[in-house]
């Protein structure tokens, strides 16, 4: 298993967050705890997003579709997930942009979910593409969905591992 840790995320206008930042650095056990509607859920939603360009459970929606994107805020404005890592004691900066496309069922279908993002290296300020593989082979992992089961989301109605 790779040896990686979240230092930080900065998200902007995702779900419901305008511009929103926390700092893990000091931090070696998270809790997150609140009221429905807080931003929990959307927290974990923004991490699985930068990390795997893609989340998991909207895919129980896909037959759905819309022609908004479902995580953009303010659609007139950029969609941005900032992840900082420390792998191998080393900084790792990425970004996930969500792309510029026509706004149809289409395009905004969860199936097509993981095409509308650009993933970005950042190194020393220049962005530079880079493949969803290219970031697994950085961090040392290429499977984060047991990453994602190690969550245990509690809610007084039902419980379930994320």
């Amino acid at each position: 298993m790779s040896r990686y840790k979240i230092d930080s995320i900065r998200i902007f206008n995702f779900k419901v967050f305008d511009d929103f930042a926390i700092d893990f650095k000091t931090s070696s056990l998270v809790l997150l705890g609140g009221p429905n509607g807080y931003g929990k859920t959307t927290i974990f939603d923004a991490v699985e997003l930068a990390l795997t360009g893609n989340i998991e459970r909207f895919i129980k929606i896909d037959i759905l579709g819309s022609s908004d994107n479902i995580v953009a805020k303010d659609d007139s404005k950029p969609v941005i997930i900032k992840i900082i890592l420390s792998v191998k004691n080393q900084k790792v900066e990425i970004n996930r942009r969500l792309k510029q496309v026509q706004k149809t069922k289409q395009n905004n279908k969860v199936s097509n979910f993981s095409n509308l993002w650009s993933l970005e290296l950042v190194e020393n300020g220049n962005k530079n593409p880079i493949t969803q593989k290219q970031l697994e082979d950085i961090i040392g992992e290429n499977d984060f969905k047991d990453f994602y089961n190690s969550f245990f989301i509690f809610n007084k109605k039902r419980r379930h591992i994320f």
